[in-house]
């Protein structure tokens, strides 16, 4: 009875109205799964990775939704008995429709924000530019990296300015490596 039954499916899915009710079918989730809109910045660290490179437990990431320039927000907290600790990802794309209507790209964005930073370090060797803004909980903190049409701030808020840079700058490669 099931052999029929698929066979029968299948019969109907070859002929060319069946084709086309499986391509439209494959285009609506296609184009639905690749919206930049859709991509959100806890899809570029996991629980597990964030753990890692901090050195102790996180929560589960908060999952903030889009802010008005399409830039989504994951927020990864400590136990309280790790004081003031965290791990930040801010990230928008150039497809995004938000970032779209206001007359931005990745790019643009990413030299706009550069400007506000007091005293940028540079980064090497992290995406294509990266800049140092700070640790901490103030404007600008975090590696801000523009890498493959993509501007993103991540921070790994740790006991000190050097081991706050050196595990924001390994998170930054856990995300570049994501990156597609």
């Amino acid at each position: 009875m099931n052999f029929e039954y698929n066979l029968n499916c299948y019969k109907q899915l070859s002929t060319p109205f069946g084709f086309f009710i499986v391509v439209g079918l494959l285009l609506v989730f296609q184009s639905r799964l690749a919206t930049a809109d859709d991509l959100h910045a806890c899809d570029y660290l996991t629980v597990d990775e964030v753990t890692q490179v901090m050195g102790f437990e996180v929560s589960l990431p908060e999952r903030k939704p889009a802010n008005p320039m399409g830039q989504s927000i994951c927020f990864f907290d400590a136990p309280q008995e790790q004081g003031m600790r965290f791990a930040q990802l801010q990230l928008v794309t150039s497809s995004s429709e938000k970032l779209k209507k206001l007359g931005f790209t990745a790019t643009s964005l990413f030299q706009n924000n550069m400007g506000f930073l007091e005293n940028p370090l540079k980064v090497a060797g992290i995406g294509e530019q990266a800049f140092w803004g700070g640790s901490g909980i103030k404007m600008g903190a975090g590696l801000h990296v523009y890498y493959k049409d993509v501007t993103f701030s991540v921070l790994a808020n740790a006991a000190n300015e050097e081991d706050s840079l050196a595990k924001s700058k390994k998170l930054a490669g856990i995300i570049i490596g994501k990156i597609k």
